[in-house]
């Protein structure tokens, strides 16, 4: 009798001790019904119930005999002989490790969105749950977060509480990461003449800002819009306009990108449709200064029409005579392409005298042109 007692006790001793809360590896022996017998090379049989094994979508024929598990012992009753399991509970513990390696390393995680909440959103990483706050949502202002129910949303990792069994994500910070890498690498590979496809973000009334990729955005400067004169970019542009554009300039230690519209198309400048000594009829009045009015030529081309050859009669003002609207019938006096400048006048039609100025002649029109460079300036 005394042998067989000390056979049962060497043979106990021989098999696995287990204690509640302990971390173990098993194998699946047999599934009937709602659970599982588990080898875990203890004496006692292992019980894995369903609720402790499967999650949402999963069934108890997912786990066949002979399928591998890490499981936490839950309890151990030695009066039935079995030890109560969970994978889910070992998933926490194997998980929470996961996240604070993935933490320290700055790798981010695929999350799902469970529900909006106040404040932000709960969401769930493989078997734990943990919180975004609607500030680390998005890099712009979300009216309703329970749009975000059900997707799945890459994110960083900025706090991990194992003690109250919660983490705090971002998805607002990944943007930016991203953003800033976009913008890094177009900064160094665009190059003066790369065509770009991008839609227009913000207007201002020196240009529109426009928006190549995520988080990489150029300033269209008014004056590179069209070839004549626009006065505010609203005229040719919306918020939400999809536009091809030239790059102009990149500005890699300011981080800017100088972008252009009319270099996209023919320029106008290279074959004028007119020849000095042409008479241009009912042509608007598009703008005027002190020293003259601009007149508009042809969609694309201006002029400039200066006082003194607006009338015979000496004039205090342009404003005498005409106004922005008018119609008005002018002369070409003279072109100069390289600088984009033509010279206009009225009083030679008037007077039907010879005309015989010769290309690039801008007498008494220094200050005029020098009004001119003034008000195409770039508004920073």
């Amino acid at each position: 009798m005394e042998s067989m007692e000390n056979f049962e006790a060497m043979l106990e001793a021989s098999f696995r001790q287990v204690h509640n809360g302990d971390l173990l590896e098993g194998t699946i022996l047999q599934v009937s019904g709602d659970s599982a017998v588990v080898d875990i090379g203890s004496y006692m049989d292992g019980i894995l119930t369903q609720d402790q094994l499967l999650y949402d979508g999963q069934t108890i024929t997912d786990y066949p005999e002979g399928t591998k598990l890490t499981l936490m012992v839950l309890r151990v009753d030695s009066r039935s002989s079995q030890i109560l399991l969970s994978k889910k509970e070992a998933d926490k513990i194997v998980v929470w490790d996961e996240l604070e390696q993935k933490r320290q390393n700055g790798e981010s995680i695929r999350v799902k969105v469970k529900a909006a909440v106040k404040g932000g959103l709960r969401i769930q990483y493989q078997s734990i749950q943990g919180f975004m706050p609607a500030s680390q949502v998005s890099d712009h202002y979300v009216e309703d977060l329970a749009e975000y129910a059900g997707q799945e949303l890459e994110a960083v990792i900025l706090e991990i509480n194992r003690e109250k069994r919660d983490f705090t994500v971002s998805h607002r910070e990944l943007l930016r990461q991203a953003e800033k890498a976009a913008k890094a690498h177009a900064l160094h590979t665009l190059k003066p003449g790369d065509r770009c496809q991008g839609k227009v973000v913000k207007l201002e009334k020196y240009g529109a800002f426009i928006e190549l990729e995520r988080g990489v955005i150029g300033l269209l400067h008014v004056s590179d819009m069209a070839w004549s004169r626009v006065k505010h970019p609203s005229e040719m542009l919306q918020i939400g306009d999809e536009v091809t554009v030239a790059v102009q300039e990149v500005d890699a230690e300011r981080g800017r990108i100088s972008l252009s519209l009319k270099a996209v198309g023919e320029n106008p400048w290279a074959r004028l449709p007119f020849a000095v000594g042409d008479i241009l009829m009912q042509k608007p009045v598009t703008h005027m200064i002190a020293g003259g009015a601009f007149v508009q030529l042809t969609t694309e081309l201006e002029g400039f029409l200066p006082i003194s050859q607006i009338s015979e009669k000496h004039l205090q003002t342009v404003r005498e005579v005409l106004k922005e609207g008018d119609l008005v019938n002018v002369l070409v006096r003279s072109t100069d392409p390289e600088n984009r400048r033509i010279s206009l006048s009225m009083r030679d039609i008037e007077q039907g005298e010879e005309i015989s100025l010769s290309e690039g002649s801008y007498e008494q029109e220094e200050d005029v042109t020098s009004s001119l460079g003034e008000a195409l300036d770039w508004e920073e």
